[in-house]
């Protein structure tokens, strides 16, 4: 059975999206644009042509576009993930120094205020 759903739809770049990050989270020493462009390869181009694209041809002007797409949406999820990221560890630190940051419980009794001690 042919797919038949428009490869250039905004469901076909979401899955060039998330296929870019499954290959970075399994080889995050590799760079994002080769990411992105295996990923791109595998979802947009092979599914438009039927076939892979040339590696060294150069890209059509609306590949360029949507590759540039699958790109940023790449790049503003893993800025996403590294903010929560690091929002958790101030949160884990927060609650790890919480007894640090309590008043000390050692004080009983108000202060006399001068007024008072002059009457």
């Amino acid at each position: 059975m042919t797919d038949r759903s428009d490869p250039l739809s905004s469901e076909r770049i979401e899955l060039a999206v998330e296929r870019a990050l499954d290959l970075r989270r399994a080889a995050p020493e590799l760079s994002v644009d080769d990411d992105v462009r295996q990923a791109f390869a595998q979802t947009i181009c092979a599914c438009v042509l039927g076939i892979e694209d040339d590696p060294e041809r150069p890209l059509s002007g609306p590949d360029a576009a949507v590759l540039d797409a699958v790109s940023r949406r790449v790049e503003q999820r893993l800025a996403a993930e590294a903010s929560k990221a690091r929002d958790i560890q101030v949160d884990e630190a927060s609650e790890e120094s919480f007894p640090a940051s309590d008043p000390p419980a050692w004080i009983w009794e108000r202060p006399v205020h001068r007024k008072q001690e002059e009457k």
